[in-house]
């Protein structure tokens, strides 16, 4: 095929689908049914993410942390692995150049306790990566900096477990989709989402797959079901 004609048909297709944007609720991994808690560290390795969750709560609207409160972020296992590299290059001058780079992940874990019993446990991860010239004695303060970063970046993870926001995905639709088609489903599936349905949507989503399978409608369907595994409990409603 000429690469003029390829062109074209590469717009065509594409011109066959947009992006719409849809909200997503809120997913907490625990039913928190609590305006206060107490955070606490249970060993000194964790008090770094400890602080970070005090700070990353204080600042959520109409939450605060109170150490009297009978809902309790308990910080355990709190660990950090640090990958450091360094890269030397003579130049022409027959003077070395280096570069050091530091790849660290950190996790802690939180266990929700309410009235003295433990609700759940929830895991909290990071990776940070910093580089830069190698001089001497900046091995420590870019160690320091992952460090600072990881914890950070730890709590904010729990941070949006516990208490998470809604936030805007984009999906596809197709609007010259045949009826009855797996697109079609998908315009369906997503029109349900948009109005909340979850269910509905769910069901389109599998009609979808089930017509014509892709990893694009398998990861659809399996989202709506993390979806609904999280914020519903009780049993979808009856077909009429």
């Amino acid at each position: 095929m000429p690469r003029s004609l390829a062109i074209v048909a590469l717009l065509l297709v594409s011109a066959c689908s947009h992006k719409v944007r849809v909200t997503l609720p809120a997913a907490p991994a625990v039913d928190l049914d609590a305006t206060r808690v107490a955070v606490v560290a249970s060993e000194r390795p964790c008090r770094p993410v400890a602080n970070a969750l005090v700070q990353q709560f204080n600042d959520l609207p109409g939450f605060r942390v109170d150490p009297h409160a009978t809902v309790r972020l308990r910080v355990i296992d709190c660990h950090e692995v640090y990958e450091p590299r360094v890269d030397i290059n003579v130049g022409p001058d027959t003077a070395w150049r280096g570069r050091i780079t530091v790849l660290g992940r950190g996790h802690a874990v939180v266990a929700v306790e309410a009235e003295g019993q433990v609700q759940a446990h929830l895991i909290g991860t990071d990776q940070h990566m910093v580089n830069a010239e190698l001089r001497g004695g900046n091995g420590v303060a870019l160690h320091n900096r992952v460090s600072r970063a990881l914890t950070e970046g730890v709590a904010a993870d729990l941070t949006d477990q516990i208490r998470p926001i809604p936030r805007m995905v984009e999906r596809r639709v197709y609007p010259n989709a045949t009826a009855g088609s797996a697109r079609h489903q998908l315009n369906l599936a997503v029109r349900a989402e948009m109005a909340g349905d979850l269910y509905e949507a769910r069901r389109r989503a599998r009609l979808a797959n089930l017509i014509h399978s892709s990893p694009e409608s398998e990861a659809y369907v399996t989202e709506l079901e993390h979806l609904l595994h999280s914020l519903v409990e009780d049993p979808p409603p009856a077909p009429h």
